[in-house]
């Protein structure tokens, strides 16, 4: 029997309902549930895997506390795993990810993330996590939205990306980096939208 692990990449809240999920975490989480329905029939281990987001909307829930209700009506709560370490953005995710591609070695891994845009950005941060914890990068980034995003957001991953790629190049630049957007990041745990808008 094969072992699989889904994590969900959520992408924030809702700009009219800061209680909800935004569209983009919407559309991963009913895809993440399609592949999840898919193995739990064939018979598969499944596990789900959500970051342990720490930002707060404009009404001060936080993050990881609005996913785990969206999808605890929806799957067995015995597969679902909240992370241990928290979550700011989407560096911090790629850690977990590497951390638990580590944990669990033998297990494919999908990615789900909020919007294509972010593919490049999290691919070449993941791969440098698994540099730094010394384990094979095999998790498989999935994307599917297909909405519109502003020019801004679309210039600021596709620069981002372009910039991990090359800091990846060398190790301690991508620590000191690493290091840079946490204490960055750190300073907007509050009154949190979302990340892709």
């Amino acid at each position: 029997m094969g072992k699989f692990a889904l994590i969900w990449i959520a992408n924030g809240f809702d700009p009219a309902d800061p209680d909800s999920l935004d569209c983009f975490s919407r559309d991963t989480l009913h895809r993440l549930l399609e592949m999840y329905t898919q193995y739990r029939s064939q018979g598969q281990g499944v596990k789900i895997l959500i970051p342990n987001y720490r930002v707060r909307s404009r009404s001060g829930r936080v993050l990881v506390d609005v996913m785990r209700d969206a999808i605890i009506p929806l799957v067995l709560w015995g597969d679902v795993q909240i992370s241990q370490e928290g979550s700011i953005n989407l560096l911090n995710n790629c850690d977990i990810v590497a951390a638990y591609e580590k944990a669990n070695q033998g297990t494919q891994i999908f990615v789900f993330l909020g919007h294509p845009v972010l593919r490049n950005y999290f691919e070449s941060s993941y791969r440098a996590m698994c540099k730094i914890l010394r384990v094979d990068a095999t998790a498989e980034a999935l994307t599917f939205a297909t909405e519109n995003i502003s020019w801004r957001t679309r210039g600021l991953y596709t620069a981002l990306g372009a910039w991990t790629q090359l800091l990846a190049c060398s190790l301690s630049l991508f620590r000191g980096w690493f290091a840079f957007r946490k204490l960055h990041d750190n300073r907007r745990t509050h009154n949190f939208v979302r990340t892709v808008k």
